[in-house]
């Protein structure tokens, strides 16, 4: 729901003990996202997200890859994982993503699987 996962947002946000957090599957709205976003870009903890099968949206996803490109700052939350399969970003946020990602030497893990990328978001990948 809505509620519950606006709710969640501001646990993430005031947490600091959590280091995984798996939202699959919830298919939370892009407001919802939007939120988690902000929440995850405040978080100094988390090292793994899951944000599988969920709207993310245009906003969250670039806030993701904002949070993404600070990857070797002291601001940045340490995430070493993301899973961002199922959530219909197409080429534009893959491209958005592997802009992001080639700041960033923390990450090690990068889901993207069923996100309708053609040969334009797989060429961006490979570069």
């Amino acid at each position: 729901s809505v509620k519950g996962g606006l709710a969640l947002a501001e646990c993430v946000r005031v947490n600091s003990l959590i280091t995984t957090l798996s939202v699959e599957h919830n298919r939370f709205p892009p407001q919802v996202c939007l939120r988690l976003a902000e929440a995850i870009a405040e978080n100094r903890t988390l090292t793994s997200l899951n944000i599988s099968w969920n709207e993310l949206g245009k906003e969250a996803l670039t806030l993701l890859g904002q949070v993404l490109s600070k990857g070797n700052t002291p601001d940045a939350p340490p995430l070493l994982s993301i899973n961002m399969s199922h959530c219909n970003i197409g080429d534009e946020g893959v491209i958005e993503v592997v802009v992001a990602v080639e700041q960033n030497h923390k990450l090690q893990e990068l889901y993207l699987q069923h996100n309708g990328i053609t040969n334009k978001g797989a060429t961006a990948l490979g570069e």
